[in-house]
C-alpha cells in the first residue's frame, strides 16, 4: 500500500463590479454558474469568492443593470472587473401605486 495525500486547491475569484461610469456597485450578486456559491459586493463593488472546485462561469446581476456571465479560465484563480449597462427598460416596468396604509411597487 502506498500512501498518498490528496491536494485541495481552493479556486479563488477576487474582482470589482462597475457601472458604464467606473463606480463600483453596492449589493451586486456575484455567483459560480451551476452552484450555490455566491456573494455580494462591498460598498466599493469589491467581491470575493472561493471555491474547492473549478468553475467555468461568473454570474453578476444587480437591479437597474443588465446581468453578465463571464466564462472563467477554468481551473485558476482570477482577478477580474466587470462592467454592467444600465437597463433603462427596467424603469419603464415599475409601477407605484398608493395605498391609504403602504405604497406597493408593482412589477409588470
Amino acid at each position: 500500500m502506498v500512501p498518498f495525500t490528496l491536494k485541495v486547491q481552493n479556486i479563488v475569484v477576487v474582482g470589482k463590479v462597475m457601472n458604464e461610469d467606473s463606480v463600483g456597485l453596492e449589493a451586486a450578486d456575484v455567483w459560480f454558474g451551476g452552484t450555490r456559491i455566491g456573494t455580494s459586493t462591498n460598498a466599493d463593488g469589491i467581491f470575493y469568492l472561493r471555491s474547492p472546485y473549478p468553475q467555468k462561469t461568473l454570474l453578476v446581476s444587480v437591479v437597474g443593470y443588465k446581468g453578465r456571465k463571464i466564462k472563467l479560465n477554468y481551473g485558476h484563480d482570477e482577478m477580474i472587473e466587470v462592467m454592467l449597462e444600465e437597463d433603462v427598460s427596467l424603469l419603464d416596468d415599475i409601477v407605484v401605486l398608493p395605498n391609504n396604509k403602504n405604497t406597493f411597487l408593482v412589477f409588470k
